[in-house]
């Protein structure tokens, strides 16, 4: 009798480990698939975030501001999350001691979610967006390899690697051998047709801080600079004002550098040459592709040698 008993008991608990067994399965396989789906929204979020940012924005720049914004500025705001949470937080509050549905709860974690994969690759996006439109010369963003790196400076070369290697970005390495002129010019600069006015040259220089001033034509070939000098001395000449052009005005001598040449060759031009600007052409000399300053070829000259940047400038 016992025996039949123990049998009994035995079987009991078998069929009560079954049943919290296959219970437990259940649970979490709806936990998995909350999740599943939840990871669907925000990547749902993501895209269509992304995409509607992309789009509007080329659409506008290129509609509105075409030639002074640039299309890519979309990718340079995907780290603006405020709103958004804003908006969700807001939507939350509308419903007294957390009595707030389901779905709210669900928009909210989508919302965060996606606001921590824009924060991490935002910041990249954005020096990538200010560096293509010349805001900010490229060599601001260069990083050095540490001898010694501490750890914070070890995690933030192990996520950069990292990043890179998984080609989820595309990022500059760490910096080797000497800076050259592509590192420190400017790209966004504004340039002078031939045919422009006295005018139109002289309202020109008023709003530029360089002392030479390119001139292209309609193909975007490069064809010369002007001379801060030269404008000057036809200010006091009214009667030619209305016949010369930016064209009469371009210099004899050109001095031009390529975007291969290091900072010590540029200084030497600078030296030889008393200019405090140079033109960077392409290799056939033709295009224009940036300007290089004097005052900046000396704070990357001092970063090249200490490792430090400066702290003021742009």
């Amino acid at each position: 009798m016992a025996f039949g008993s123990d049998r009994q008991t035995t079987f009991s608990r078998a069929v009560d480990g079954a049943v919290i067994d296959e219970g437990l399965r259940s649970y979490m396989l709806r936990v998995y698939n909350y999740m599943a789906s939840g990871l669907a929204l925000v990547v749902v979020y993501i895209v269509a975030r992304t995409v509607g940012k992309l789009i509007a924005s080329r659409w506008a720049a290129l509609r509105f501001r075409r030639g002074e914004v640039t299309p890519r500025i979309g990718q340079a705001l995907l780290c603006q999350a405020g709103v958004a949470f804003g908006l969700v937080t807001a939507l939350e509050s509308m419903w007294p001691n957390g009595e707030a549905p389901q779905w709210v709860s669900d928009l909210y974690s989508v919302v965060l979610g996606a606001i921590a994969v824009f924060e991490l690759a935002g910041p990249l996006l954005l020096k990538r967006t200010i560096v293509a439109a010349g805001e900010v010369k490229a060599f601001r963003l260069i990083h050095l390899p540490s001898d010694k790196p501490g750890a914070w400076q070890s995690l933030r070369e192990g996520t950069v690697s990292l990043l890179r290697r998984l080609r989820i970005m595309r990022l500059p390495p760490a910096h080797q051998g000497p800076l050259r002129a592509r590192h420190v010019m400017h790209t966004n600069v504004k340039c002078l047709p031939p045919g422009a006015n006295m005018d139109e040259v002289l309202h020109f220089v008023e709003r530029s801080s360089l002392d030479h001033f390119p001139v292209v034509d309609d193909m975007g070939k490069f064809i010369g600079t002007i001379n801060l000098a030269d404008v000057r001395d036809m200010i006091y000449q009214p009667a030619l004002r209305d016949l010369v052009a930016a064209q009469d005005l371009l210099e004899d001598d050109r001095v031009t550098a390529s975007a291969d040449e290091t900072l010590h060759e540029l200084f030497e031009k600078f030296r030889e040459h008393n200019a405090r600007d140079l033109i960077i052409l392409d290799e056939d000399s033709s295009r224009m592709l940036g300007i290089v300053e004097q005052r900046d070829v000396l704070r990357a000259m001092h970063f090249e040698e200490t490792g430090q940047k400066p702290s003021t400038g742009h």
